[in-house]
């Protein structure tokens, strides 16, 4: 029997078999499966007769290169062997191993094409659960804080973690290697007890949190040595970890410092300190309650309960709820201002500032504070209340400030009276503690506030004119007359500032120079703005996020420390979060030559729909496409890509519950301009209501929805950039449609 003659035989056979089998004429098309093809794929015999393969079993995620490799072996009637992605007739994708054999008669002419095909698909999961289970764990051993190190029965290393490596390297000068004993490398440490905890490891007695100082390198480590066994019970090696908890011994060793020095604080200053042990409820009250309200020594019982009866009946339940609040929370810092009984029968204005220690569970365990008697601070503020009143309905805007000029902080804001309200938008709420600088713009005259400055600091009244901005930062002209207050002992106390509104007087004298002005500092202000943001803070934040990536929080016993570490973690964040949007948007606004090229919608759909396949898959989402109007356009790659991927997330993000998405995507042209429809059937939206700011920046619509209002803000930036628009159409539950509308080419 001849090669060709066993081969068709063999294809005959293939009837019977598990795999499925294909047979195809020299043009590719089939006029044979057998059963295990139509039981698999889900067609029948008659939907398949004369089709090519390749025209109904190949889908968005079959490989280019293997289907490219068929069609050259066909071509050429060689044979060949591929894996291949198919879909089934429900568009189920499959794995299948392709094997083809060509098929010719007595004088060489290829007659058929017999194909194999065996379904491979549980075998690639495999392969990807294995890949990334080695991947998981390769990262896990890698990103460890610990020091990590396997050993087998003579001690030799078997493999260790980077972090050992470096470690071992920049504390002890030994470069760590597989093969070496595990003894070598702290042969100057304490080498009995590695000795010992190694061996005895062996013998299956490990050893956990054992803490040990290593002699001469004034490093603390908390070690555990665990056997390794085999999967018939037989230990096979061993593993050692080292954690670094030299800082843990030295914390310890500054809180036992940090207790004495709390006891000759307590002496030595003039607030009030107190000092609660929540578990024991025993209450240590520093000697200031002698010096700020009179109390001698035993005259206050250490006692919590007695707390009570010295805050002023009107101050108590405000107090007491507040107090009560914050230790059911998890928060560690506490302030109040009330009124505290003194030992002569009248009351002190006090400010009362606390800490809360906590144990790792949130529960609060002590609470030490200090007491600050501010009578004068607030008997000064009912003084500059009653000078309200003679203010109060001036046709001038009146600031008054403290004198904290001569400061740092400079002077912060107490007071702003009606017309100042009028005039500018801010409150006396918006406004207090806060420095007058807030009025202050880009077009503030700097020459001006620096006159205005020298006054101030050598106490001189002064008259200037400049411009201010309103809470909604508009810029009006200001004259502005800033005056000294003295109280009885001549002692600066305040200032006094009388504005009044100038811009009528200013606007068309101004009006030219004041837009020039404006768009030139705009622009300077944009470009250092995108200098500071694309160069000064990446850099630092990146260093932020490192550390806190490699940051190991167990070392931090302090739990206020660690919320704090947490806090700042999360701005940090945040903060990386803005950043990255800055960042996108000022790409978008700045970069007005863009690379260009022709684009065709197809592949880049395809690569969108990979990049969120199993998103797909999950929501059931489908995805239906029409580009015969227009294959192709001229367009930024990475910008189509952002484009899609926007527009298809949010489609499957704001679906309708127990719909399954349904997406579909088209081209059109429209006065020989190219438009892209996508349209969904998803929840929809109340068109009067989001007209205006559907493209807006951080604009959402749906509050039960995670996002943050960007990604439409981007879309419309992208087109817009370059010279194209985006229209929208919507409805609530009925779906939203966006048109697409590509420059003319």
């Amino acid at each position: 029997m001849g090669k060709n003659e066993e081969l068709e035989t063999l294809s005959l056979v293939a009837k019977y078999t598990n795999n499925m089998v294909l047979i195809i004429n020299d043009l590719s098309q089939i006029t044979w499966v057998n059963d295990a093809f139509i039981h698999k794929m889900r067609y029948s015999l008659d939907e398949v007769l004369s089709r090519k393969p390749s025209d109904f079993l190949h889908g968005p995620l079959t490989g280019v290169v293997e289907h490219e490799n068929i069609r050259f072996a066909l071509k050429n009637t060689l044979p060949f062997k591929e894996e291949i992605i198919h879909y089934t007739k429900d568009q189920d994708p499959i794995w299948v191993l392709a094997d083809g054999q060509p098929i010719f008669d007595d004088h060489g002419k290829l007659t058929k094409y017999v194909i194999v095909e065996t379904d491979i698909t549980y075998q690639k999961h495999q392969q990807e659960i294995l890949k990334r289970t080695e991947s998981d764990l390769n990262a896990f051993f890698n990103s460890s804080g610990s020091i990590l190190i396997l050993f087998d029965k003579t001690l030799k290393i078997t493999a260790f973690n980077k972090k050992a490596e470096s470690f071992i390297q920049n504390q002890f000068n030994v470069t760590i290697q597989v093969g070496i004993s595990i003894l070598n490398i702290f042969k100057s440490f304490a080498i009995e007890k590695f000795g010992e905890f190694a061996l005895d490891t062996l013998n299956g007695f490990g050893i956990e949190n054992f803490e040990i100082e290593l002699k001469g390198a004034d490093i603390w480590w908390n070690i555990r040595f665990l056997s390794i066994y085999d999967s018939f019970g037989a230990i096979i090696g061993g593993s050692f970890t080292a954690l670094d908890i030299t800082e843990k011994k030295l914390s310890e060793l500054i809180l036992q410092q940090s207790e004495e020095r709390f006891n000759l604080v307590s002496k030595a200053t003039f607030d009030a300190i107190w000092d609660w042990n929540i578990v024991e409820n025993t209450l240590f009250r520093g000697e200031g309650y002698f010096t700020l309200f009179g109390y001698k020594t035993g005259m206050l019982k250490n006692d919590p309960s007695n707390w009570d009866n010295l805050i002023h009946e009107e101050d108590f339940k405000r107090v007491v709820t507040d107090f009560q609040n914050i230790l059911d929370s998890d928060e560690t810092n506490w302030n109040e201002e009330y009124r505290f009984l003194k030992s002569d029968g009248t009351y002190a204005y006090v400010r009362d500032k606390a800490i809360i220690i906590r144990d790792e569970s949130g529960k609060a365990l002590r609470m030490v504070g200090a007491m600050q008697d501010i009578s004068l601070q607030v008997q000064r503020e009912q003084q500059l209340k009653l000078f309200e009143t003679v203010i109060i309905n001036s046709t001038d805007a009146v600031v008054i400030t403290d004198t904290h000029s001569s400061t740092s902080k400079g002077s912060r804001i107490i007071y702003v009276n009606h017309a100042f309200t009028k005039m500018t938008g801010y409150t006396l709420k918006d406004l207090i503690g806060l420095s007058p600088k807030i009025l202050q713009g880009p077009l503030t005259d700097q020459t001006e506030i620096d006159r205005l400055r020298i006054a101030i600091s050598n106490w001189e009244p002064c008259e200037i004119e400049t411009i201010n901005y309103t809470k909604y930062r508009e810029p009006y002209w200001v004259n502005l007359s800033v005056v000294p207050i003295t109280n009885e002992k001549s002692e600066y106390t305040h200032w006094i500032a009388i504005q009044k509104d100038v811009t009528e007087t200013r606007k068309h004298l101004d009006e030219r120079e004041q837009m020039i002005h404006e768009l030139t500092q705009s622009n300077i202000e944009l470009k250092q703005f995108s200098y500071i943001t694309t160069h000064n803070l990446r850099a630092p934040l990146t260093n932020m996020l490192g550390i806190f990536g490699i940051l190991d929080h167990s070392l931090f016993i302090d739990e206020r420390t660690n919320t704090l570490m947490n806090g700042l973690k999360e701005s940090t964040l945040k903060i990386n979060d803005t950043l990255n949007d800055l960042i996108k948007i000022l790409i978008i606004k700045e970069n007005a030559k863009m690379e260009l090229s022709i684009i065709h919608f197809q592949s880049v759909l395809n690569n969108v729909v990979r990049s969120i396949q199993k998103t797909i898959d999950d929501t059931n989402t489908v995805i239906e496409t029409n580009f015969y109007a227009a294959e192709n356009i001229v367009f930024n790659k990475v910008y189509m890509e952002s484009i899609l991927l926007n527009l298809i997330t949010n489609a499957i993000k704001f679906r309708k519950p127990h719909v399954d998405p349904r997406i579909s995507i088209k081209t059109s042209i429209l006065n020989d301009c190219v438009q892209l429809h996508v349209m969904d059937n998803g929840i929809g939206m109340n068109w009067e209501k989001v007209k205006n700011k559907i493209f807006g920046l951080y604009q959402k619509f749906h509050s039960n929805y995670d996002g943050k209002g960007m990604g439409l803000y981007l879309v419309r930036a992208q087109i817009t950039a370059l010279g194209g628009t985006i229209d929208m159409e919507t409805q609530e539950n009925l779906g939203t449609a966006f048109t697409i509308t590509f420059k003319k080419e």
